[in-house]
């Protein structure tokens, strides 16, 4: 059975579908281009950062907090003339959280650090200009939280235009918000920063291991931030590093890095490893599937239960059909295959970052595409708890909200729908309430609905099956 919940206050759609217990599905987003970048986890509740575009196109930036399937609230950063972009977040000792993004202010980019309670109410803002001189853009890329709670983050930094200069950046701040170091590293190519690269810090404490910087295996810096050594320490092809990467300490201490690799085709396959703590290579294990395949972009293994560690691998096609799958995984402690499950079939998706949870489940973020032959990408967002994956079934469906293809939106004097299943009814109603008209929806075939009587606003659809429970819904505009 679906639940569907609306929060109409935000002028989002939410769909929330439970197939488990504990376990849970959203679609999330405007009718533009809409994200999940990462995740964070408090005691109470779980929090994810996104990019969220505005009416012009711009970028926009929000974060959502939810505890289960019902009670998900989201708050939007929105600047005037400014572009805000949020990143990454933490939770802080006091109960509050704290983001870190930046702004654009007429060409030039600003870290921003901002403080909200955990109700997602803003209590501090902070703006940095922490870039060098003939520098002007930044992207922040991974980020790692300190025993004390302060943050190190790594970044990518650029003159954008008319040159090319290029290098990376790295910073920490602390709970407060306050920027308290700083670095940044100008060419050569090895050491500059990529969006598919991973900050892990050291099991000793004493600093940090920066994966897969341009063409360096490894970057190692000191607890000030200096970088201390480069190497290719991992060896030669076929065991260096390919992005995207993740890394990760082993029960036993060893290193676990998942990445994907071209070998020993050009098709890309999800490749597991593990290396000593003196980067000595012992196991490699590449798992083939059809077509091309990516982890999560940004995190793509975590546990918090070293004999169930969670991995996610989904689509990278060269050509989207608009019927891509994804595949969850349980590992053991030295990443043998428990079982793994494979999800969609009903659309395309790209997935940022996966968080194993403190209850034993995984949550992973990303987009899923609205509809085939577009761009436009709603937030996904999704909970499975190891129960959905140690069924022994080799497939279950887990369908967002396109069941019933609905279009267009905006609409004008007629809705147009679209499915393969039987029985279904169409309504839909004003903010009030009250629904202005019920149709049957034909399978197989387009079906039009006529809406010449309906005024200029915006409305919420349902859609009933014949026990007349809601299986999908959303918002339109007329």
């Amino acid at each position: 059975m679906k639940k569907i919940t609306f929060i109409s206050f935000l002028l989002l759609v939410l769909v929330y579908e439970g197939f488990a217990q504990e376990s849970f599905s959203y679609g999330i987003g405007s009718e533009l281009y809409d994200y999940g970048s990462s995740i964070f986890e408090s005691e109470e509740y779980y929090y994810i950062v996104n990019l969220k575009n505005s009416e012009d196109r711009s970028h926009g930036a929000s974060v959502i907090r939810f505890s289960n399937g019902n009670d998900l609230i989201e708050h939007e950063i929105v600047k005037k003339d400014t572009l805000c972009r949020l990143d990454y977040g933490a939770t802080t000792d006091n109960g509050n959280i704290i983001l870190v993004g930046r702004v654009d202010v007429e060409n030039m980019h600003y870290l921003y650090t901002c403080i909200m309670s955990e109700d997602l109410v803003i209590l501090t803002e902070k703006y940095f200009d922490i870039l060098p001189e003939g520098y002007d853009w930044f992207y922040l890329f991974d980020m790692s939280k300190d025993e004390n709670g302060d943050i190190v983050i790594v970044g990518h930094m650029d003159d954008h235009l008319p040159t090319s200069l290029y290098g990376m950046m790295i910073f920490r701040v602390d709970q407060e918000g306050n920027l308290l170091d700083f670095d940044y590293y100008v060419s050569p190519q090895w050491y500059d920063s990529t969006g598919e690269s991973d900050l892990l810090r050291k099991a000793d404490a004493s600093g940090y291991y920066y994966f897969k910087a341009q063409s360096m295996n490894i970057l190692e810096f000191n607890n000030a931030l200096d970088l201390v050594d480069s190497s290719n320490w991992l060896g030669s092809y076929p065991y260096s590093l390919s992005k995207p990467v993740t890394a990760i300490y082993l029960a036993d201490g060893n290193f676990g890095f998942l990445d994907r690799t071209s070998y020993p085709n050009y098709f890309y396959d999800m490749r597991l490893m593990i290396f000593t703590p003196e980067f000595e290579h012992v196991m490699d294990t590449v798992i083939e599937k059809e077509g091309r395949q990516c982890p999560a972009i940004l995190k793509g293994m975590d546990y918090t239960d070293p004999n169930q560690i969670w991995v996610l691998m989904h689509n990278d096609m060269p050509t989207y059909t608009g019927v891509e799958d994804y595949e969850i995984f349980l590992l053991d402690s030295q990443l043998n295959i428990i079982e793994s499950r494979v999800f969609g079939g009903d659309s395309d998706y790209r997935f940022n970052y996966l968080l194993a949870t403190n209850d034993g489940g995984c949550l992973v973020t990303g987009s899923i595409r609205q509809e085939y032959g577009t761009n436009l990408t709603d937030i996904f967002i999704l909970k499975v708890m190891p129960e959905d994956i140690l069924t022994g079934m080799a497939e279950v469906s887990l369908p967002y909200s396109k069941d019933v293809l609905v279009y267009p939106n905006p609409f004008n004097e007629k809705i147009f729908t679209k499915t393969n299943n039987e029985g279904l009814v169409f309504s839909l109603y004003n903010l009030k309430g009250e629904r202005l008209l019920q149709s049957p929806i034909r399978a197989t075939n387009t079906g039009s609905i006529n809406t010449s009587g309906i005024l200029p606003g915006v409305y919420i659809y349902c859609i009933y099956n014949e026990q007349g429970t809601t299986v999908q819904s959303g918002k339109l505009i007329k």
